[in-house]
């Protein structure tokens, strides 16, 4: 039985391209957004922004676009 994707993380680089189907997520305090505030600084997002991004219920119920530079 193949399961429907919930939400999709996709992370653009220069060169490559990551697509993430369901285990990271944004718009509530649990375990998604807190792997996504993980990926986020990993890829060099402030702390406090990352929280921002992955947390922010209005803001982000639906996903979001962050360009890094």
């Amino acid at each position: 039985m193949k399961s429907e994707t919930m939400y999709q993380t996709i992370i653009k680089g220069t060169e490559e391209t990551l697509t993430i189907n369901d285990g990271l997520s944004s718009g509530y305090a649990g375990e998604g957004p807190r792997g996504l505030v993980k990926v986020l600084e990993r890829l060099g997002v402030e702390s406090s922004d990352a929280e921002y991004y992955a947390k922010d219920r209005d803001t982000h119920k639906k996903g979001f676009i962050l360009e890094l530079k």
